[in-house]
């Protein structure tokens, strides 16, 4: 498993059960978005900057193509889906969340994603369900 991968994990799980906030970028509050950045920052897969260059400044329902256009310019390749490997970010679009995403993560046959969830309130770490497989749009992969 590569080592960066387990970094991104490891920073992402350090986030569980932080509150969700919207647009928030720290351990005071995290939305999905944030939660990438702030894992990616943690992990020295983007820059520390990044807390404020990434993701930010959207609306409530925010759009695909400012978020795509952020998550390139960070350095992250797009991957078809199938391709996703443990430390990805999967991207997924809910009916009411065209814009979700979360960091995926394996363990032995078993597929967990991390994510900052309005619906829980806070970060957590779930199975992922075939429902949520089915509604992934994008997986983007962190710069090496």
């Amino acid at each position: 498993m590569h080592t960066k991968a387990n970094e991104i994990i490891t920073a992402g799980l350090s986030y569980v059960g932080v509150p969700y906030r919207e647009q928030g970028r720290n351990m005071a509050g995290l939305d999905c978005a944030g939660l990438i950045v702030c894992a990616g920052v943690d992990s020295g897969a983007f820059p520390s900057n990044a807390i404020d260059t990434i993701a930010k400044n959207y609306s409530r329902r925010p759009d695909v193509p400012q978020f795509t256009k952020s998550m390139i310019d960070a350095g992250c390749v797009r991957l078809k889906f199938g391709e996703q490997k443990h430390g990805d970010i999967l991207r997924v679009a809910y009916l009411n969340w065209p814009v979700h995403v979360g960091l995926y993560e394996v363990v032995g046959d078993t597929h967990w994603v991390i994510h900052a969830y309005l619906p829980r309130k806070k970060v957590v770490r779930e199975l992922i369900t075939p429902f949520m497989y089915a509604q992934i749009s994008t997986v983007w992969r962190y710069p090496e």
